[in-house]
């Protein structure tokens, strides 16, 4: 049974409470928070998090806006950019959980609808993250 450590039980309790929301992905966001054991994938998580924080947003206005329009044309290219480079970084960070753990993932990493329709919850819970962080000046614990 997957698990995640005490200190990142509390920080994301800690998030929780900043965002007040309870999170849907609250193991799998524990389990990329614990994989974290160097500087080289705690920034690989920094920017992750920068990258969900994006997707979020603009996800938000291509919605409402719709991609045909000139100007949301070259957001929805970056979009699709980001989120290429977004995924890339999770299957990453997601090759440093422990190898039980891995399979908390599936249902977010793959190419149907309800894949990315749980990639997309998480990009918004990671930005949520990122909020905290940069509002709280707190940094990412490290296992």
């Amino acid at each position: 049974m997957p698990g995640i450590t005490a200190a990142t039980e509390s920080f994301l309790g800690d998030a929780e409470r900043f965002a007040e929301r309870r999170f849907r992905h609250r193991l799998e966001l524990g389990l990329l928070i614990d994989a974290l054991t160097s500087d080289e994938l705690t920034k690989s998580f920094e920017e992750l998090i920068f990258y969900a924080k994006f997707l979020t947003h603009a996800g938000g206005i291509l919605a409402r806006k719709g991609l045909g329009e000139e100007e949301t044309g070259k957001m929805a290219k970056e979009y699709a950019a980001t989120m290429q480079r977004a995924l890339a970084l999770l299957e990453g960070l997601r090759g440093h959980v422990k190898e039980e753990d891995r399979r908390a993932f599936d249902p977010i990493i793959g190419m149907t609808h309800d894949h990315m329709k749980q990639f997309m919850s998480l990009m918004n819970e990671l930005s949520w993250i990122k909020n905290y962080l940069l509002d709280t000046k707190t940094t990412v614990r490290r296992s």
